[in-house]
């Protein structure tokens, strides 16, 4: 509970409000005493009359609104960087981010964090083999736009359409012009029968995460597709369960393209059935928090995946184990699927 303040004429009860809320709310989050699954934010009545506690609940309902905490149906558009893309939203800020650490910073880093690189990551030279050599390709949760930015910049000549709900992304995705960007979930894609393929890189299929987001996904997807077009994604393999290392203990420090020193760290919140909800915590070097966010991925095993995709109208083409097109085996970190619209 909050120790009520009293308002004057002058004060603005939204800004008031919000900063006592939010420097409460960081000294539990670094004492890893706040989970947002669990934890609730709400006014109590005050003790006497002269505390107009009845002011308080609709600047609390307002500061949500915003998306300074979460609501346990509500869906906010960020991002998070075990996730390249959140094609639908599964990331949601519950410490307030205004003035601290903003989307557009949060979209810069993630550049810096996650380049498109064949240096750095083998699915790049993956995914650009199918897009290079497809007329109309279709990029599900294009973040920053980078896959696209790539091929372009590779001699892509044929049209180039990016996917995603984050406006932070879409903004730096924007910096080129020859590609079209459109924001919306995976499920708003609207096209009908335009493209040869769509992708969705970076584990960013994961974040859809009830069924029947899985379905509306998959079904607008293969809407979108040609006749025989192709469906390119990779998701974790639930068997490496790769959520036991997210956790504080291996925090890393990271630094901005302004130079800024961040500390970034990971916890995870729960794990029911199939469905991992965890936290990624930007810090500055000292552990002051600046940005919280709350993310759910789902982590699907083949069969599941291989029923969905039957279920939507695809035939699995392919299917490997890694990168490198290696085959799924018992020890397979990832589970990497080309299906084909019939």
């Amino acid at each position: 509970m909050l120790d009520a303040i009293r308002l004057g004429p002058e004060d603005d009860a939204t800004a008031v409000t919000a900063a006592q809320l939010r420097e409460v709310v960081q000294r539990l989050v670094r004492a890893g005493q706040w989970r947002s699954s669990v934890h609730r934010i709400g006014p109590a009545p005050a003790a006497g009359p002269s505390c107009q506690s009845t002011r308080l609940c609709p600047v609390l309902t307002s500061t949500h609104r915003r998306g300074v905490w979460p609501a346990r149906a509500g869906r906010y558009i960020h991002r998070s960087s075990v996730d390249r893309h959140n094609p639908v939203g599964c990331r949601r800020p519950f410490v307030d981010t205004a003035g601290m650490f903003s989307d557009a910073e949060a979209a810069a880093l993630y550049d810096v964090m996650s380049p498109w690189d064949p240096a750095r990551s083998p699915e790049v030279g993956f995914c650009t083999e199918l897009v290079m050599t497809a007329g109309a390709v279709l990029d599900v949760g294009c973040g920053t736009g980078s896959m696209l930015h790539y091929a372009r910049d590779l001699g892509h000549t044929g049209r180039l359409v990016g996917l995603d709900p984050d406006q932070g992304m879409l903004d730096r995705a924007k910096r080129r012009t020859d590609i079209e960007w459109v924001s919306g979930v995976a499920a708003d894609a609207a096209w009908d029968r335009e493209f040869d393929l769509a992708t969705m890189t970076s584990n960013a299929f994961q974040c859809l995460v009830t069924d029947d987001e899985l379905r509306a996904s998959l079904t607008a997807i293969r809407t979108s597709l040609r006749e025989g077009g192709r469906f390119a994604f990779g998701t974790r393999h639930p068997q490496a369960r790769a959520w036991e290392s997210w956790n504080p203990s291996n925090a890393f420090d990271i630094e901005d393209a302004t130079g800024h020193k961040l500390r970034m760290w990971h916890e995870v919140d729960s794990v029911v059935g199939d469905v991992v909800t965890f936290t990624e915590t930007t810090a500055e070097r000292d552990d002051t928090v600046l940005r919280v966010d709350r993310t759910n991925l789902r982590f699907l095993d083949v069969p599941a995946l291989a029923k969905f995709l039957t279920e939507a109208g695809f035939a699995i083409e392919n299917q490997y184990g890694d990168w490198h097109r290696g085959p799924i085996t018992e020890t397979s970190r990832e589970i990497i699927t080309i299906a084909r619209r019939i």
